[in-house]
């Protein structure tokens, strides 16, 4: 009987499979069904809207939108500072230089 060999059979390795979960997308849809049921004119509608403004979260969006905004804005302000600082330093240098060209071509004229 040695002659003869069986192949055994193993058993399946289990397998699990990650599944992908956004945060984002589940607070965003959160917030969506919260806005839903505050938009109802019933009274429990009312209470949530109260309830919110208890918890400071009411203006939690609008605060985060808030700054971002002001992060924009500086950023913004600091390119323009920048520019006007490279103006200014373009006109300081290049400034007598085109002084002396207008007063040529000018002087050519007449």
């Amino acid at each position: 009987m040695g002659l003869i060999k069986f192949k055994q059979i193993k058993p399946l390795k289990f397998e699990m499979r990650a599944r992908y979960w956004d945060p984002v997308k589940e607070q965003r849809e959160a917030r969506l069904k919260e806005i839903k049921a505050m938009q109802d004119d019933s009274i429990e509608a009312v209470k949530t809207r109260i309830s919110r403004r208890f918890q400071g979260k009411y203006n939690e969006y609008y605060s985060e939108k808030r700054q971002a905004m002001r992060k924009q804005n500086m950023i913004l302000l600091a390119a323009l500072i920048s520019v006007i600082f490279a103006a200014y330093f373009f006109l300081i240098r290049f400034l007598p230089v085109i002084e002396n060209w207008l007063d040529r071509s000018i002087n050519k004229k007449f």
